[in-house]
């Protein structure tokens, strides 16, 4: 959870809905960037909607976890700061995921989200990072959790006022590395103009996706020869930006710590648990 309306609403959803859903239990997982104000309120509007739910939430803090926060590791690994964000939060929701035991991990991305992404990258990238946004992924058993996107049908005008109606508070502030992307927005746009003059135009395009994915199975996955966890080739993309950066990457160390702070928080009360 960032701690915006797409992943709090999620889980407001999943946890008032999750008998007739028929989900066990619900974890809370953030992730700390490092990046000042921004991240110290986001942790805080994370934390207190799990308290008003009763869920126990992990805080992994990357400064704590690597010694480097999102900025510094974008700087130093010579990336842009959304890229190294998104390899950063992929492996360690993943990593904890792994640790609790969870059965899938649940993104809060919406309809709108994935249309404008989707119909880019096939713009761009192929047919193949278009695949990338299914709405269900298949993991592989003790290396990649289920990747789940219940919101893949919620416009995102519906997403606000559910938000507004639940009364969910929200990071009031915006990353100070939001990138703007061009041919993403441009995209959106045009989805937009034909929604007004077909309504249902983006429901019936993201069903006849679906239908196209169906539900992916990971292809190519090994483990990372550092750190065991998912990865493409020899090393993962995570322990790559830590080698290109520090010299030596940690991974083995940082999936040691969220172990541990795992199993403190699966036997634990509810409540949050940082580190």
């Amino acid at each position: 959870m960032s701690g915006g309306k797409d992943s709090l609403s999620l889980l407001y959803m999943l946890v008032k809905h999750g008998e007739e859903l028929g989900i066990r239990e619900v974890y809370g997982i953030h992730v700390n960037l490092g990046l000042g104000s921004y991240s110290a309120e986001s942790e805080e509007v994370v934390l207190e909607a799990c308290r008003n739910l009763g869920v126990k939430c992990l805080v992994l803090d990357l400064k704590s976890l690597t010694g480097y926060s999102i900025a510094e590791l974008a700087a130093l690994s010579k990336r842009p700061p959304c890229s190294v964000c998104g390899v950063v939060k992929r492996y360690l929701a993943n990593l904890a995921a792994l640790e609790l035991g969870a059965d899938a991990v649940a993104f809060g991305h919406h309809m709108d989200d994935l249309l404008r992404f989707a119909l880019k990258n096939l713009l761009v990238g192929g047919r193949a990072g278009m695949l990338k946004l299914s709405p269900v992924a298949e993991g592989v058993p003790g290396l990649l959790v289920r990747k789940v996107k219940p919101l893949y049908e919620v416009y995102e005008s519906d997403l606000e006022l559910y938000a507004r109606i639940r009364g969910i508070r929200v990071v009031g502030s915006t990353c100070p590395y939001k990138y703007s992307d061009f041919i993403a927005e441009a995209v959106g746009g045009m989805l937009d103009r034909i929604e007004r003059e077909a309504p249902g135009f983006k429901l019936g395009l993201a069903r006849r996706l679906t239908k196209l994915w169906g539900e992916r199975s990971p292809e190519g996955v090994s483990s990372c020869r550092v750190c065991g966890m998912p990865s493409s080739g020899d090393v993962c993309s995570f322990c790559k930006i830590m080698l290109r950066a520090t010299g030596s990457p940690p991974g083995s160390e940082v999936r040691s710590r969220v172990r541990a702070l795992a199993a403190v928080l699966a036997g634990g009360d509810a409540g949050p648990l940082s580190g």
